[in-house]
């Protein structure tokens, strides 16, 4: 099946951040895909996996560099900007809150700057 979305769980790779709630985006892909019996596969600077017409991604560069793993897939594979979640933690929302958010811009915030300029050169409206 050609995957038509990509979900992105970002997070750090290093060791001192896996069960933090900084890596929110890890483990929210991560409980997808075991809740598919999937196995993610690293190549290069990411992990993937397919579930369907998803491709699950979790970028192994630090969060600033999260964009490029971003690119590379989307553009790999031609999903569409439209079809692309990114999940991420959310310091000024309450513990235990989620917030979906469809906006223009997203904001340059955290070291999001690759990320943020591919989803806004492309015209994509998504991010959670």
């Amino acid at each position: 099946m050609k995957p038509t979305h990509l979900i992105v769980g970002l997070g750090n790779p290093e060791g001192k951040y896996f069960q933090t709630y900084h890596n929110l985006g890890f483990l929210a892909v991560d409980e997808i895909a075991k809740r598919h019996n999937a196995e993610f596969k690293k190549k290069g600077n990411q992990m993937t996996v397919q579930i369907g017409n998803a491709i699950l991604l979790k970028p192994l560069t630090y969060m600033n560099l999260s964009g490029q793993a971003v690119v590379a897939v989307s553009r790999k594979f031609k999903i569409a900007p439209e079809n692309i979640i990114v999940i991420v933690d959310d310091l000024y929302i309450e513990k235990g809150s989620i917030r979906l958010s469809l906006v223009e811009v997203v904001a340059d915030i955290m070291g999001f700057g690759q990320l943020t300029n591919f989803l806004v050169q492309t015209s994509t409206h998504a991010f959670v």
